[in-house]
């Protein structure tokens, strides 16, 4: 038998778990085997320590932290599914974050077509405030402006 069985064997053995059959085949392997018994040795000094630093607690001790337990609500109130409120709420506040994540992503794209469009009227001005100065620095010429209304002068005479 190997010695990872044989610790495992030695745990059960220190909390009294092990069958009387095998404790004989244990201390045979324990003797036959050092390194299995600095084991033993070393698991018992452990059982040992633990045991002596273990209090004696009054019997009533449980009932009362039974009681007082019973008393309390539960700090998480359950829905019928049976998870918390708040496993709940991280699925909403991811909801919230995508819709918000495809909002933005929405005005950027509108924000790219307004600014096309603006570019479009700029040009669309750059060219009318050309016509119209050219109109303004050269009114007879029809050619230009074959639509426009003819400008009217008007020359006054003094008397």
């Amino acid at each position: 038998m190997s010695c990872s069985k044989i610790e495992t064997m030695i745990s059960s053995y220190l909390d009294n778990e092990l069958p009387k059959e095998e404790e004989a085949f244990l201390f045979t392997h324990i003797s036959s085997c050092p390194e299995c018994r600095e084991e033993f040795k070393k698991q018992n000094l452990i059982n040992h320590k633990i045991q002596s630093r273990q209090i004696e607690v009054p019997p009533e001790l449980d009932s009362r932290i039974f009681d007082t337990l019973k008393g309390r609500k539960s700090p998480a109130v359950l829905p019928s599914a049976g998870r918390p409120v708040l496993s709940y709420l991280n699925y909403f506040l991811s909801a919230v974050i995508v819709m918000l994540i495809i909002f933005s992503i929405v005005q950027l794209t509108q924000n790219a077509n307004y600014q096309t469009q603006l570019r479009n009227v700029e040009t669309q001005i750059e060219k009318q405030n050309k016509l119209i100065n050219s109109l303004i620095l050269n009114p007879n010429d029809e050619e230009k402006a074959p639509n426009l209304i003819k400008p009217i002068i008007i020359k006054s005479t003094r008397l």
